[in-house]
């Protein structure tokens, strides 16, 4: 794209206001310089051009042809300029907020509350940094951060917050392999279980290597799971298919 090949455009607008006002001193009051230096933006501008834009008298400009036609056009380029300028500062500014989480808490979880965030706070920029790795909250790399942990973070404004994972699983999910299965109760409850005995005993007693053992091979079959915590630990007996897989109902 060529340049454009303008004239100066302090002298344009030197032009429009003397012309609007049909006085240089009163451009010049206007633009906050001196009658003298309005006189001669013109004169340099008519140079440029190659025509007169100003009959002269005295305490009055008057506008010749050439000028009119000028005029009319600078009129509305600046009357243009000034309106877009208006409206961008009519849109308020919105505050940008980078929350950074792991890739799987925004697929997963957070995307799907970007829209009723934007239609509740439509003044918020939310940025979303997706990474496994720790972030400085500076205000620069991240604002605010989703991360799984123990919770031991000094010097940071903690939240605990949670929500039903109800229904993760709509039936039992069992492995013949690492004799392993999982259910979810109707209140959105977790309930494991692994391992077989290998008599049939009704007054065989747990102990924590079956706790261990049951929480290991649940593991091996969700992998995604190993951040999770046990609430409660309880023991029984269940009945099975000939080829040990457990009977269990909703």
């Amino acid at each position: 794209m060529s340049p454009r090949r303008l004239p100066s455009l302090s002298a344009l607008r030197a032009f429009e206001a003397a012309a609007r006002h049909e006085s240089a001193k009163q451009a010049a009051q206007e633009l906050s310089v001196t009658a003298t230096a309005i006189s001669h933006q013109i004169r340099g501008l008519e140079e440029a051009l190659g025509v007169e834009l100003f009959v002269r008298k005295p305490r009055q400009l008057l506008l010749t042809p050439k000028g009119r036609d000028l005029q009319e056009v600078l009129e509305t380029a600046f009357d243009n300029i000034g309106n877009a300028i208006e409206r961008m500062k009519a849109v308020p500014s919105r505050q940008a907020v980078t929350l950074s989480t792991t890739p799987a808490v925004a697929v997963r979880w957070l995307l799907s509350w970007v829209c009723m965030l934007r239609d509740s706070h439509p003044d918020i920029d939310l940025r979303i940094h997706a990474s496994h790795e720790a972030v400085a909250l500076d205000g620069v790399t991240a604002d605010l951060a989703i991360r799984y942990g123990d919770g031991h973070w000094p010097g940071l404004v903690q939240a605990l917050v949670s929500e039903p994972v109800k229904p993760a699983f709509p039936c039992v999910v069992m492995s013949n392999t690492i004799h392993a299965y999982i259910s979810q109760s109707d209140k959105g409850e977790l309930v494991i279980g692994a391992g077989t005995d290998q008599f049939i005993s009704y007054s065989q007693t747990g102990g924590i290597h079956i706790s261990n053992h049951t929480i290991d091979a649940f593991c091996e079959l969700f992998p995604h799971f190993r951040r999770m915590r046990m609430l409660r630990n309880w023991g029984g007996i269940v009945d099975v298919t000939p080829d040990r897989s457990p009977i269990l109902s909703k």
